[in-house]
């Protein structure tokens, strides 16, 4: 009975939380939408009421005025590349460990997974001085490698956790069929952890697309710089009184995370379950 009633409360509390979560994202976003479209004195009277109407000067001064424009091309540019990079990289490593047997492999793999404690923070000043001497500074490729190191110790742990999830029959099969190694990878490995890459990938943009430390302190020529660099400026610059403007840049800048998400969604438990250890 009291398992029974211990179940029930804990149903409760789960779901709970989780209607808790889901209106706080609803209200989030209705309270991004409805001041975006507000003019400045409809936000001064009531930040929480509709607007009277569809106000779109607010986009339309940011995207052009604002400059959102360039550093959302910029930021684009950036996180496609990077997202790729890491991919790559990832796949070709995870298979390496999960699949080629070489000298050294358990102590390679160890010393990559221990890069994912070194705190970011903690290398900015070495990384600066570094790039800096090789001219990597406002620079996109130096951002890239930063941005594709910082991220490749945790997706190369990933992948190599999905491809070993793989089963052993499915890979002697393809094997005894002639299938080559980087067959195996592109006919066997790839397409059963379709959804753990897609999960990843997805991760990997919005953690790029978020940042703001490194773009801030590498890429320091305005023309270069980042969308959430842009968003940080527009705090500084136009502070409460234009708050109206600040919603609708946080909104475009929404967009492509969100549209990932939501393409996306149908990929997360499948790569969940694909990730989980056997």
């Amino acid at each position: 009975m009291k398992h029974k009633t211990f179940s029930i409360f804990y149903k409760i509390l789960v779901q709970g939380v989780f209607i808790f979560l889901s209106a706080t994202v609803i209200f989030s976003l209705y309270y991004l939408i409805s001041n975006s479209l507000k003019t400045t004195n409809e936000f001064n009277a009531s930040q929480f009421s509709l607007p009277k109407g569809f106000n779109f000067e607010n986009f339309r001064y940011i995207w052009t005025k604002g400059g959102i424009s360039v550093t959302f091309k910029n930021s684009m540019v950036l996180c496609v590349i990077s997202v790729v990079l890491v991919l790559i990289l990832g796949v070709l490593a995870g298979f390496a460990f999960s699949f080629i047997k070489f000298k050294g492999k358990k102590t390679l793999s160890y010393l990559i997974i221990s890069t994912m404690y070194i705190s970011p923070m903690a290398l900015i000043i070495p990384l600066f001085i570094q790039f800096t001497k090789l001219n990597l500074v406002n620079n996109y490729f130096g951002i890239i490698i930063i941005y594709t190191g910082f991220h490749l110790a945790y997706s190369i742990y990933l992948i190599t956790t999905y491809f070993r999830n793989i089963p052993d029959e499915t890979l002697e099969a393809a094997t005894i069929d002639g299938c080559s190694k980087f067959g195996l990878l592109f006919h066997v490995f790839l397409p059963l952890s379709r959804s753990g890459l897609i999960v990843l990938c997805v991760i990997n943009f919005s953690l790029i697309w978020n940042d703001v430390l490194f773009a801030f302190i590498f890429l320091q020529k305005s023309e270069m710089q980042t969308v959430m660099v842009q968003i940080a400026k527009f705090q500084g610059k136009y502070g409460v009184g234009n708050m109206t403007h600040i919603m609708a840049a946080l909104l475009i800048i929404s967009i492509p995370t969100i549209l990932l998400y939501l393409l996306a969604q149908r990929f997360f438990r499948e790569g969940i379950l694909a990730g989980s250890i056997k």
